[in-house]
């Protein structure tokens, strides 16, 4: 490797002819003279007699590398990671610039997020809905169980506090909701049915 120099290890170097080794050539524009990085070069001032195998001259050669990457709890859709050093070479052998990760999360099929805050939805029985009961749920630091009030509506949303993601960055934790969906019986026995008309009567 010739560690960004252009010239294969060992060999001999000449002042380019085009900049006369400044790596810089000025040129007159509309009146104005404009320094430029040589083309000849790239800026090296000299020319190597063999050029790099690996980067055919230019001081720069394409590979893969695998870098682990520590991902900070909590951090949000879209948010960059910086890995200092990781990024492109510097020219002529100068320090890399660093490399920016972009996340993007993989939809969870039970989880929904909301900033901080965590959504699940959990169906219950339409007696738990009318007179009351519990509902457990998976939450992402283990299971929980919640009372049901009496009387509750679908959609409504009960609040487990401090039970969603903690940002690491800001402290904040953030909190659990669960949605409730009523079940309708799509089958009824006689007796429920009875008991279900009676209470209609009765202006339910």
């Amino acid at each position: 490797m010739c560690k960004g120099s252009g010239g294969k290890p060992g060999t001999s170097y000449e002042t380019c002819g085009e900049c006369g080794g400044t790596g810089r050539v000025t040129r007159s524009q509309g009146g104005f003279a404009l320094s430029q990085t040589c083309t000849h070069c790239l800026g090296r001032g000299v020319i190597p007699a063999e050029t790099c195998a690996s980067c055919y001259g230019t001081g720069r050669a394409q590979g893969d590398t695998a870098i682990a990457v520590t991902v900070p709890a909590g951090i949000s859709e879209d948010q960059k990671i910086r890995i200092p050093g990781r990024g492109e070479p510097g020219t002529n052998g100068g320090p890399p610039g660093d490399l920016y990760v972009r996340v993007r999360a993989n939809p969870h099929p039970r989880f929904r997020r909301e900033g901080c805050d965590v959504y699940t939805e959990e169906e219950i029985p339409l007696s738990a809905a009318v007179l009351g009961g519990e509902v457990c749920t998976q939450t992402i630091h283990g299971e929980v169980c919640v009372k049901v009030p009496p009387g509750t509506q679908p959609g409504t949303k009960l609040r487990l506090k401090r039970k969603g993601i903690h940002a690491e960055k800001s402290g904040r934790i953030g909190d659990h909701f669960v949605v409730l969906a009523v079940a309708i019986p799509r089958k009824l026995t006689k007796k429920q049915r009875e008991l279900i008309e009676e209470f209609s009567k009765t202006g339910g």
